[in-house]
This record gives structure tokens, sequence and C-alpha cells, in this order.
């Protein structure tokens, strides 16, 4: 008799909760990994909407939603109030979620703003932890809501969210559930429950001997990625300075053109009120000569820049270096907060500041992230 088959994807919380509901009663399936942006033709076949899980049974009936699985596995009828967790995380909750993981997915959003709001859901149950097969369908989800800033998630004041998540995350059930995969191609021999308990067995025994994506990667690849991010990274950071030199510019010529403003309004001030013509008339010619220098200075610098910017267009190299500066300033979605901080000047100068280098800096970032955390 043929097992059931289930296409997952080790990442995905939806597929998490379904996989934890098969750990936990040793259904036997024969697991498929797929990866997303190459999904196999016979799981599009059989569920063209193609998300993950998806269960199929050996009498061809097709289960899609990660809930029916658990349902079905279990068995597991939800309670109205289990229910109401459920639609609360799954609708509520992850629609924050996402805007706040994946701000650039989507138009005119605040990643701050959502965090708060998702907050509200996580407040909601560190007052009621949610426990057996309820909490297997909620804990991958925060699970990611935690691992998207694990530094600032750890300093909220939520013990009990700490503590329920802690025990799940580092439970046997979850270490069984989040076993990887090869991706699943039809020539693949398949991959049982057994297989993959002992695959953990091993993983507890032999921790050295596990594949993991930093073993998996050649030392020529990891090169070229070192090399490919550092580049990024060197654009990025002469973008950022090249605008703090703008935005300097600017505010020398903003405050110091208020000051000789200013300083004539004193000196008119002054004529009107003293008859003594000669005193206004130096105080005149004193103004007269700090508008001038300052005229020359922000001259001087704007000249500076022109023969800068007329060097590099003389170089072929530098043409190359200027285009690939364009090209990220049109593709990165800062450019837009950029506009909107220029419009506030004091108000936001110091936000976009922290938000540039850190921009800049966050190609680094990756090649310290896990890429498996992130999802």
């Amino acid at each position: 008799m043929s097992l059931p088959i289930l296409y997952s994807f080790r990442r995905c919380p939806y597929a998490m909760r379904a996989r934890m509901s098969l750990v936990r009663t040793g259904f036997e399936v024969e697991h498929r990994e797929v990866i997303l942006r190459d999904r196999p033709a016979h799981m599009m076949e059989i569920s063209p909407k193609g998300t993950v899980p998806i269960l199929l049974l050996p009498d061809g009936t097709v289960i899609e939603e990660s809930l029916e699985i658990m349902e079905h596995v279990l068995p597991w009828e939800l309670s109205q109030h289990e229910q109401e967790w459920v639609s609360r995380n799954d609708d509520e909750f992850k629609f924050h979620l996402d805007r706040y993981k994946y701000p650039n997915r989507y138009d005119d959003v605040d990643e701050f703003e959502h965090r708060e709001k998702a907050c509200k859901f996580i407040e909601a149950l560190e007052e009621e932890i949610p426990e057996g097969n309820l909490s297997d369908a909620i804990f991958p989800f925060v699970r990611q809501f935690a691992n998207h800033n694990r530094e600032w998630f750890d300093g909220q004041n939520w013990p009990n969210v700490h503590e329920w998540l802690a025990a799940n995350l580092e439970s046997e059930e979850f270490a069984e559930c989040m076993i990887k995969h090869k991706q699943w191609v039809p020539e693949t021999a398949p991959v049982t429950n057994e297989e993959t308990q002992s695959m953990n067995d091993v993983e507890k025994i032999y921790p050295q001997n596990v594949n993991t994506n930093s073993q998996l990667k050649t030392k020529f690849q990891r090169a070229i990625e070192v090399a490919a991010t550092l580049i990024v990274f060197s654009g990025r950071f002469f973008c950022a300075a090249l605008i703090h030199l703008f935005m300097l510019i600017g505010f020398i010529g903003l405050y110091l053109g208020i000051g000789v403003v200013l300083l004539f309004v004193i000196v008119r001030i002054y004529y009107f009120f003293n008859s003594d013509s000669t005193s206004a008339g130096i105080i005149g010619d004193i103004a007269g000569f700090v508008g001038k220098s300052i005229i020359s200075i922000i001259g001087t610098l704007f000249s500076a820049l022109g023969e800068f910017i007329q060097a590099c267009a003389e170089s072929v190299y530098c043409q190359g270096v200027l285009v690939v500066v364009i090209l990220i300033i049109g593709l990165s979605n800062w450019a837009q907060k950029l506009v909107v901080g220029l419009s506030e000047l004091n108000v936001r100068s110091i936000e976009l500041t922290k938000s540039w280098w850190n921009w800049a800096y966050a190609p680094l970032k990756t090649l310290q992230n896990n890429p498996d955390e992130e999802e």
C-alpha cells in the first residue's frame, strides 16, 4: 500500500505546523521537499494554487490547507475558542507579520507600525499561552516574528511567551520536524518518517556530519559570495557618503544664508534708528563681506564637486562606477525615504542618517546571517 505524499517547504510556518502533527502522531508519509521557485509538475497538477503544505492521500484526496492536515492527522476538531485563536493568528497576526518582515514587497508600508500591531497578538498570548494542538498551530508564526529581530524580541517584557516559544523550539519533536531534506525531484528515492527520524538520531550523535548550508558551499563559492557582497557594500557606502556631502552643503547654505539675511535685517533696523550713516555703512560693509565670503565658499565647494564629476566623466572606469551607483540609487527603496527626509530636514536628519548607514551596512550582515532563519 502506498503512503500519503506530503509536499513541504522546511521554513514555511504553515508547513511546520502540519509536520508537527505528523511527528506528534507518527503518521507515515512520503516527504517531498520543494523549492517554491521551482515547484514540481506533479505538485502543481494536484494543487494548481502551488502553496505548501499539500497532503495527497492514497485514495487521491488532496488536502491543501495546513489546518485541515492537522485536523485529519491528529484527528482534531477545533473548539470555538481554538478557532478564534487560529483565525486571529492566520489573518490578523500573519497580515502584520508579512509587512513587518517583508516591507519591500508592499507599497507605502511602515514596518515598525506593523510590528506594533503584531505585538497586540503577542501581548494576548502573554495572557493566555496556548497548549497542545493549538500551540503547534501558532508557535511557528511567532518563531518567524521573533527571528526577524531576535535581539529586539528577547528584550520585550513577555516572559510567558519567551518561555513557551523556547520550550517548543528546544523540543525533540521540533528538531525532528526541522530535519533538512534535499529538494525532491521525480528521480529521488522516497523519504519516509522513519528515515527522517534516523537522520535526526544521526544529527544528535554526529552533528559535525550533518550537511548545513555553509558546509555545502565550496571555498570558491564562498569567496565569490563575499566579493560580491563587498562590492554591493562599497557601492552603497559611496551613495550614502555622497548623499551626506550634498546634505552638508545644503545645511551650510541654508543656515549661513539665514544668518546673512538676519544680519542685513539688523543693519536696516540699526540704520532706521541711528542717523549715523557712517556706522551703518561700516556694518553694511561687514555684512557684505560676510555674504560674499559665504557665496565664495559655497561656490568653491560646488566648483570642486564639478571638477570631480568632470574627471569622472572623462574616465571609462569612473563612468562604469557612476552607472552602477545610479542604478543602485534608482532601484533602492530608500530614494523615496530620502525625498521625505529632505522635506523635513532637521526633524528627520538623525533618523535618515541612521537608516542610510544601516542600509549601507546591510550586505555585510547577510554574510553572518543563517539563511535558514530568514523565513
